[in-house]
């Protein structure tokens, strides 16, 4: 609630013909104030004029965006206002493996470095830790000591990450383990790692686990890897559940990959960010998707026993917050997010293409299997929208450490 405290004046005789209780220097700041108002309605005005206008984007990029961005301005946006938070800056990502988690991470890289906030980077590459949990040694210091966010593929370790972001809001992303093991296993080319094909290493994984290599993220309960438990503690029931109520104690949130755009509103809410702070282009989608049948599910959820126990905890945890927020509340906030993203979508995007077809280096995703966006704008927002992990991370690099000399 806020209160409004009523301010009396003490009148003089040179404002004795003034209505009661106004002196001259309130009817003055009323004017200007009346002014000031009306000013603002009429560039308002403008703004949603030249909304519907056809225009020429590619000849006057940065007016063409600003207008862009005054037609996004829907009834959501008169809300903002209502919204009685402040944006949150320092942000732990806990990146983990194929769990749409390069898109999140394009979000957390273009809110960072559209407000000139530090991040957690290494020197080289884009993994912090791993098999090795993430230490404070792993990453580059900032002459300012101070990091605002944590993005990238890191092995957790709630101590290292708190010595460097103490004031941090921990969030991270969890997939059904079947779709996770299935795109992992295609991504990674594990098919040459463990000699066979998905479907026979599913049916046969003690034959074949033991050729797992460590620069390999485990074909076995990855999700909890990634969480800091080792895979041979990932096979006790009571570690994996002593892991599961500390990740609860220290995240905010855990998102789930398959229900991704109540994901993105759940953690608007939770950073207060606005709706294009939260507009995703999907990274890494995959050119050839495979559809796992009922039996290959059952047969990961066994194997994968650990992954499965903490997806099976943080789904229902997650749906009562979607619960929680309103029915109505989230459609209404969905429809908002689909209306910002499809607008974009339709102004940066021309269609997509394979790795081939993409000549500029920092729209080139680093595999060869997944879609790549043809842009039809050269706007600054579209480029950091379509960007490749590996360009962005170094281009945060070098406007960190312009001193420093950096290789994509």
């Amino acid at each position: 609630m806020i209160s409004y405290n009523r301010y009396t004046s003490k009148t003089s005789t040179s404002s004795a013909t003034m209505p009661r209780g106004i002196t001259r220097t309130s009817l003055t700041t009323l004017v200007l104030l009346a002014c000031v108002l009306t000013i603002c309605y009429m560039a308002g005005a403008s703004l949603r004029e030249v909304g519907s206008v056809s225009l020429s984007f590619l000849s006057r990029p940065s007016l063409a965006l600003a207008r862009l961005f005054a037609a996004n301005a829907t009834k959501s946006d008169s809300r903002e206002a209502e919204r009685n938070c402040k944006p949150v800056n320092d942000v732990f990502f806990l990146k983990t493996h194929k769990c749409a988690s390069s898109s999140l991470q394009n979000l957390f890289m273009r809110y960072g470095k559209n407000r000139n906030l530090t991040f957690v980077l290494p020197s080289y590459g884009n993994y912090l830790g791993s098999p090795a949990r993430f230490s404070s040694r792993m990453m580059m210091q900032h002459p300012s000591g101070v990091y605002n966010i944590f993005c990238h593929h890191s092995r957790y370790s709630e101590t290292q990450v708190r010595a460097v972001m103490p004031y941090a809001t921990f969030v991270s992303i969890l997939r059904r383990p079947a779709e996770l093991l299935e795109s992992l296993y295609s991504f990674s080319k594990l098919t040459k790692l463990y000699g066979v094909d998905f479907d026979m290493f599913i049916r046969r994984p003690d034959a074949y686990f033991a050729r797992h290599k460590p620069g390999h993220p485990p074909a076995m309960n990855t999700m909890l890897f990634d969480f800091g438990l080792d895979t041979i503690d990932s096979l006790n029931r009571a570690k994996v559940d002593a892991k599961i109520a500390t990740i609860a104690k220290q995240f905010s949130l855990i998102m789930i990959a398959e229900r991704f755009d109540e994901s993105l509103v759940l953690l608007r809410d939770e950073l207060c960010w606005s709706w294009d702070d939260v507009v995703v282009f999907k990274q890494n989608a995959r050119i050839r998707k495979t559809r796992l049948t009922e039996e290959q599910l059952a047969l990961v959820d066994a194997w994968s026993a650990g992954d499965a126990a903490l997806y099976q905890h943080f789904y229902p945890v997650f749906e009562d917050k979607v619960r929680r927020y309103g029915a109505a509340r989230m459609q209404r906030d969905l429809a908002a997010l689909h209306e910002h993203t499809q607008r974009m979508y339709d102004h940066c995007v021309d269609h997509l293409v394979t790795q081939k077809e993409i000549h500029d280096p920092k729209l080139k995703s680093w595999s060869a299997d997944v879609f790549n966006f043809r842009l039809k704008s050269n706007d600054s927002a579209c480029i950091d929208l379509a960007k490749a992990e590996l360009p962005f991370t170094t281009e945060l690099k070098r406007r960190l450490w312009p001193n420093k000399k950096f290789v994509v």
